[in-house]
């Protein structure tokens, strides 16, 4: 929206100035160990005991979306506290334990 404004030029440096104060925590090996073994823990605790229909079993029909999943394996990753008060989160806390604060 910044390159439409009537301020274009103002709002650009306002939104650098934000990205930079930003640290963006990169998705490396071990973020993605986490990631497949926190999803396989989600399944096999909230999916079909059937293992034929375990294995076709998306993250979404168990009611948590795959980039929060990614969300919380960086928390893990990087010890970090998760703020939010999105319920997807919640649910993963029923299978692992990770930082969570809610600020509303």
């Amino acid at each position: 929206m910044a390159q439409n404004s009537q301020q274009k030029t103002a709002n650009i440096i306002k939104i650098r100035a934000f990205l930079n104060r930003i640290h963006i925590y990169p998705i490396d090996y071990e973020t993605a160990e986490i990631y497949g073994d926190f999803k396989s823990e989600i399944i096999k605790r909230f999916a079909a005991k059937e293992k034929s229909k375990r294995k076709t079993t998306q993250l979404q029909e168990i009611g948590i979306g795959e980039n929060d999943l990614w969300i919380s394996a960086t928390t893990l990753r990087h010890s970090l506290i998760l703020v939010t008060s999105d319920s997807d989160f919640q649910r993963m806390l029923q299978v692992r334990e990770f930082p969570v604060e809610s600020w509303i």
